[in-house]
C-alpha cells in the first residue's frame, strides 16, 4: 500500500530572515546545507535526511510547506491520484524536483487547505551518532495541526495518506503517525 513514510521538512516563510536564520543553526544547532540571498536550508546531525528545515525571506510570517516523504515514485504517484480523488487541490503535479537534494514529488492543499509536499528519492546527507543530552533535534517527529473538522482530517491523514491512528486525547485530539515508530 502506498503511503506516506516519514515527515521530510518543514519550509516557513519568515519576515525577519537573518534572526531565524541564526536561531536554527546556534540555538538548534543545525547545519546550514544550502542557502541563497532569500532562502537557506538546514539539516540536523543526527539524520540522513537531506534537510529539515527550510527558510525563505518574505513579507509575513507563514508555513510555506510541510514535506512528506513516500518510497517510490510509484507510491508518489498512487498518493497523488488518491489525493486527487479526496478532491484537494493539486499545487502541482509529480514532477522532478528542483530544489537541494531533488527528488521526485507533488504539492497539494489538505482538505483544510494546508500545503503540502510528498516526494520520493530525495538525497541522503551525512549523519552522526547524537550523544546522549546532547540538546539537538534528531529530526522532525511531529507537527502539530488544527482543523475546524478534526475527525474529517484524521479520515484524510488514515485513508488518503496512510497515516495510523496512536491515541485519542478524548473525542477533540487524535495522535496520527506515519512511520513504524
Amino acid at each position: 500500500m502506498s503511503r506516506v513514510t516519514e515527515i521530510r521538512y518543514v519550509g516557513y516563510g519568515v519576515k525577519d530572515f537573518d534572526t531565524e536564520r541564526k536561531f536554527y543553526a546556534d540555538d538548534w544547532g543545525l547545519a546550514e546545507v544550502q542557502s541563497t540571498d532569500d532562502m537557506a536550508w538546514f539539516k540536523t546531525h543526527g539524520h540522513d535526511e537531506h534537510h529539515v528545515v527550510r527558510l525563505h525571506k518574505r513579507d509575513s510570517d507563514c508555513v510555506e510547506v510541510m514535506a512528506l516523504a513516500a518510497e517510490s515514485r510509484a507510491d508518489v504517484d498512487t498518493l497523488r491520484s488518491k489525493v486527487g480523488d479526496a478532491g484537494c487541490k493539486i499545487i502541482h503535479e509529480p514532477r522532478d524536483l528542483d530544489s537541494p537534494g531533488g527528488g521526485y514529488g507533488f504539492r497539494f492543499f489538505s482538505p483544510d487547505g494546508l500545503p503540502f509536499e510528498i516526494s520520493s528519492d530525495v538525497a541522503r546527507g551525512d549523519q552522526r551518532k547524537m550523544e546522549r543530552w546532547e540538546g539537538m533535534p534528531l529530526k522532525i517527529s511531529h507537527i502539530v495541526l488544527h482543523s475546524p473538522d478534526h475527525k474529517a482530517a484524521v479520515k484524510f491523514f488514515t485513508d488518503v495518506l496512510g497515516f495510523k491512528v496512536s491515541d485519542w486525547l478524548g473525542d477533540f485530539m487524535c495522535f496520527l503517525r506515519c512511520n513504524d515508530a
